[in-house]
């Protein structure tokens, strides 16, 4: 009997060692960067007025699950020629493009002395946008000590990932459509300022 339960034992190990070996981590980058009402200062934008946002734009991905995780790094300060070691908790959006077809009126035919004119119509798509998934990004930054007064860009860089968890019904349009990104000034904590690079791109990561 004990040998029985051994021999079980290790088909349950060898099973979630293969289990294990067999999943894969997929990392991928945004193919477009955008930004509203952000500054631009030696290659930074920086959010630090209400309603300004950055948003990254990912293509489909055919294999994306309904749990991702994103990693940002931004640069962070207290406020305008600001100190460093400041963190900031950040609104983020999941937005999925969506398009649906409309028929819409293009013009008339020509008359005829046999028939007078109609109308002509044509299937447009309408691209419209919906949000699918929020989460927060705890920025966290490392550098001490905190320090209120300008130091000239050092010790700005903070750190932190957004979980997004998808209902399963909009997947499709992630495997299928582009999407985007968006993270919101003001913070949620504080009124920090913030700055995203479109060279130090966010990691999309998730494992299968």
């Amino acid at each position: 009997m004990k040998m029985i339960n051994s021999l079980i034992i290790i088909v349950l190990i060898i099973s979630s060692v293969a289990l294990l070996a067999s999943e894969r981590l997929y990392v991928y980058e945004p193919v477009k960067f955008s930004y509203v009402s952000a500054s631009k200062e030696e290659g930074w934008y920086w959010c630090k007025s209400d309603g300004a946002r950055i948003e990254w734009f990912w293509n489909p991905i055919m294999n994306i699950p309904d749990v991702f995780y994103v990693e940002y790094t931004l640069l962070i300060t207290n406020k305008p020629d600001g100190g460093s070691g400041f963190d900031s908790q950040i609104k983020a959006e999941l937005i999925i493009e969506e398009g649906t077809m409309e028929r819409v009126l293009v013009g008339y035919t020509q008359p005829t002395p046999y028939d007078k004119p109609r109308p002509v119509y044509e299937m447009v798509e309408k691209r419209t946008y919906r949000k699918v998934a929020e989460g927060v990004l705890e920025m966290v930054n490392t550098f001490e000590p905190v320090y209120e007064g300008n130091t000239n860009g050092i010790g700005y860089e903070a750190h932190s990932y957004v979980k997004f968890d998808v209902p399963k019904v909009y997947l499709e349009s992630l495997r299928q459509r582009q999407f985007k990104i968006v993270i919101y000034w003001p913070p949620l904590d504080n009124r920090n300022l913030f700055a995203a690079n479109p060279d130090l791109k966010p990691l999309l990561i998730f494992k299968k």
